[in-house]
C-alpha cells in the first residue's frame, strides 16, 4: 500500500497521517535529547543509559537541567511538537493507539514524511549535531506541505504553492488559508521551529566561520611580513 498524489483527499485521515507523523517525530526528538544528554554531558553513565526505550529516564524533569545547548534545543522541538499533536488529538478526537493500527492512517502518516535518523546510538555527538539539524529542517517541510494539502484540499500540491516554501520570513506563509484552524496551527508551528533551527546553526556553525575568518587573517598577516623582508 502506497500514498499517491490522485488519492482522493479527506480532511479526517489527512489529520489522523498528520498525527501519526507528529507522533513519529515527538518520539525522534526524544531520542535525540537522550543521546544528546548521555553522549557528553553524563557520558560516565552511557554504559547504563544507551537506549531510550530499554533504558528510559525516569524523571519527567531530569533533561530540563542539562546545560547542553542542543539538549534545550531539542527540548523546546519536542514541547511544541508534542503541543500541537495534542491540540490535533483533542479537536479531532483522534484515539493514537487504534489509529495505529490501522495501515490506512500509518500510512498516511508517510505521505510527506521527513528525514530520520535511525541509528542515532552509533552516531558520534558530533554527528548527531548535524543529523539534528537535518530533521529540524525536513520536519519544517513536511509541516509545509501538509499545510499546502489542507490549503488545496487536494494531495496534489499545486507547484506555486510549493515554490513558496523557499521564500523568506513570513513571505513563505502568504498563499496558505490562515483561515483554516489547523493551517494556522501547522504555520505558528514552523514558524516556532524556524527560530530554533535559525538558532542551532549559529551554535553549529558560527565557530566555524569565526575560525575561517581568524585563519584567513593570519594568513594576510604573515604574507605581509614575508613582503616586508623583502
Amino acid at each position: 500500500m502506497k500514498t499517491s498524489t490522485n488519492d482522493p483527499f479527506d480532511l479526517d485521515t489527512c489529520i489522523r497521517g498528520l498525527s501519526m507523523l507528529l507522533a513519529s517525530v515527538h518520539s525522534d526528538l526524544y531520542e535525540f535529547v537522550y543521546y544528546f544528554t548521555f553522549k557528553k554531558t553524563f557520558k560516565e553513565y552511557y554504559s547504563e543509559f544507551n537506549s531510550p526505550w530499554e533504558h528510559p529516564v525516569e524523571d519527567g524533569t531530569f533533561f530540563e537541567d542539562v546545560e547542553d545547548p542542543y539538549v534545550k534545543s531539542c527540548l523546546k522541538s519536542f514541547t511544541l511538537v508534542g503541543n500541537t499533536k495534542m491540540e490535533l488529538i483533542a479537536w479531532f478526537g483522534i484515539n493514537e493507539n487504534r489509529d495505529a493500527q490501522s495501515a490506512k492512517y500509518v500510512f498516511e502518516g508517510m505521505r510527506f514524511k521527513p528525514y530520520q535518523t535511525i541509528f542515532k546510538r552509533g552516531q558520534s555527538y558530533k554527528k548527531l549535531r548535524l543529523c539534528y539539524e537535518r530533521s529540524l529542517a525536513e520536519l519544517i517541510h513536511s509541516l509545509f506541505l501538509y499545510a499546502c494539502a489542507l490549503t488545496a484540499e487536494s494531495n496534489k500540491i499545486p507547484l506555486l504553492l510549493k515554490r513558496q516554501f523557499k521564500l523568506n520570513n513570513d513571505e513563505a506563509f502568504r498563499l496558505l488559508n490562515r483561515d483554516d484552524d489547523q493551517v494556522a496551527l501547522l504555520i505558528e508551528l514552523m514558524k516556532e521551529l524556524k527560530k530554533i533551527l535559525n538558532e542551532l546553526r549559529l551554535v553549529i556553525y558560527m565557530p566555524i566561520i569565526t575560525a575561517k575568518k581568524q585563519q584567513g587573517k593570519s594568513n594576510v598577516n604573515s604574507n605581509n611580513q614575508d613582503n616586508s623582508k623583502k
